[in-house]
């Protein structure tokens, strides 16, 4: 196939061949089939962590997406452990307020709520909220809804 040509042509670690890899958990993420992207992303993330440096943007990329697969596949104690690093390290790099960094916020939020910390996750989806504020700049419209609406959907309203 295509992926291992490349792979043969230009290595496991060339950044196009982990982007290739990259953009295949990423539609079969899409495509709902989660442990499918599971082993890929697990791949891409492992690949990244010893061809990067520690504090690459790429790095906490790969990290979100395989905590995000786990926490779809209910894994969520390994999850909370990988978003947790994600989103540290993109809080430093990349800052706050980045789409990213949100991103990484709100699935931190999230799997906390599915692991029963209602409170914990009550108080991350309104730090967000703090975070944002009424900035009307993309993304920050998409995600104050989104956060509002899970808000909503706990009985609890964001102060925006």
């Amino acid at each position: 196939d295509v992926l291992e040509q490349q792979r043969q042509a230009f290595g496991s670690e060339d950044p196009d061949t982990l982007s290739s890899l990259n953009n295949l958990q990423g539609l079969y993420y899409l495509s709902k089939r989660y442990a499918d992207a599971l082993p890929v992303a697990t791949e891409v993330f492992e690949r990244r962590r010893r061809s990067l440096a520690s504090d690459h943007p790429d790095l906490f990329t790969a990290q979100h997406n395989l905590a995000a697969i786990l926490f779809q596949l209910r894994r969520e104690e390994e999850a909370e452990a990988l978003v947790g690093g994600a989103l540290e390290g993109r809080r430093r790099v990349i800052g706050r307020r980045h789409s990213g960094t949100l991103r990484t916020w709100e699935l931190y939020a999230d799997i906390l709520a599915a692991r029963g910390r209602e409170a914990d996750a009550t108080k991350e989806y309104q730090a967000i909220l703090d975070e944002i504020g009424g900035d009307d700049e993309p993304p920050y419209p998409a995600i104050r809804v989104e956060i509002s609406e899970r808000l909503r959907n706990r009985g609890t309203t964001g102060r925006r």
